[in-house]
C-alpha cells in the first residue's frame, strides 16, 4: 500500500498537529470555565493568554475586599511570569498608604503615570518584569487607563487588563487581552472582554497561563494528560 511521496507524509503530519492543536485549546478552555476559573469568548484567546506578561486592574479602594485579593494576586502571577500593574487616581501618599493596609506590605513601588511608550521602557525600577515589586501608578484618571494600556502594548507587552466600571470599558477594549470580571463588572464591561474571571481572582491567570501554554506549546501532551492524568502525569 503505497502512502504517498514525502511530501504528503508531510502535509498529513501538519495536518495532523493542527488538529491537535485546536482540540488542545478547545480542552484548554472548557477544563478551565468548569473548574471556575476563567471564561472565553473564542478559542483563539488561548494562545493570547499563554503570551500574556503582564496585568493590569485599577488599585482597589482601602474598604474593597479586591485589595486584598489583588495583593495575594501578585505572588500567583509572579510564578508564572505574569507582572502586576494597577492604576489609581490617588496621589503617591495616598496609593502607599491603601497598600500597605492592603497587605502589600512594603513589597510595592509608585510612580507617576508615564506619558509615552519610551518612558515606560525607561521607569528606574522595571515595571513589568515578574521579579519585580508590583507597580501603582498614580495620578492616573480612570479615563486615562485606556492610553496608558496603549502605550504598554507599544512598549512591547501583551498585556491583560481586568476591569468592573463602564468607565473602564475603553481600557479593557484596548488591551491585548480584554478582560472583565464576572461577580462584579458592569454589562458593558462583561460584553466588551474577551476573558471573564469567574471568581473576580486574577491571581487564577497564573494557572491559567499554565494551561494555556502547555495546550500552545505541546499540544499532544496537554490532551493526553488531560485523558489520562495519571498515566501520564509524569510526562
Amino acid at each position: 500500500v503505497s502512502w504517498g511521496t514525502p511530501r504528503d507524509q508531510h502535509f498529513r503530519d501538519a495536518m495532523a498537529m493542527e488538529f491537535m492543536g485546536a482540540v488542545a485549546k478547545q480542552m484548554a478552555a472548557s477544563t478551565m470555565e468548569k473548574d471556575g476559573s476563567v471564561f472565553l469568548s473564542e478559542i483563539g484567546m488561548v494562545a493570547q493568554l499563554a503570551a500574556c506578561d503582564c496585568v493590569a486592574m485599577q488599585l482597589p479602594a482601602s474598604s474593597d475586599k479586591k485589595l486584598i485579593l489583588a495583593a495575594h494576586a501578585v505572588g500567583a502571577l509572579g510564578k508564572s511570569q505574569i507582572a502586576s500593574v494597577f492604576f489609581t487616581e490617588m496621589t503617591r501618599s495616598q496609593a502607599s498608604q491603601v497598600a500597605q493596609a492592603g497587605g502589600f506590605r512594603e513589597d510595592f513601588s509608585v510612580v507617576a503615570a508615564p506619558r509615552s511608550a519610551e518612558e515606560w521602557k525607561n521607569l528606574p525600577e522595571v515595571p513589568l518584569s515578574p521579579t519585580a515589586p508590583p507597580l501603582i501608578v498614580c495620578d492616573l484618571p480612570v479615563a486615562g487607563a485606556a492610553e496608558a494600556v496603549r502605550q504598554l502594548k507599544a512598549a512591547g507587552h501583551l498585556i491583560l487588563y481586568a476591569g468592573a466600571d463602564a468607565q473602564e470599558v475603553d481600557a479593557i477594549r484596548a488591551a491585548s487581552i480584554p478582560c472583565a470580571f464576572a461577580l462584579s463588572s458592569c454589562e458593558e464591561a462583561q460584553t466588551t472582554a474577551d476573558v471573564v474571571l469567574l471568581s473576580d481572582f486574577t491571581g487564577c491567570l497564573g494557572n491559567v497561563k499554565q494551561h494555556c501554554s502547555l495546550a500552545a506549546s505541546s499540544p499532544a501532551m496537554y490532551v493526553a494528560k488531560s485523558i489520562a492524568p495519571q498515566i501520564c502525569g509524569g510526562i
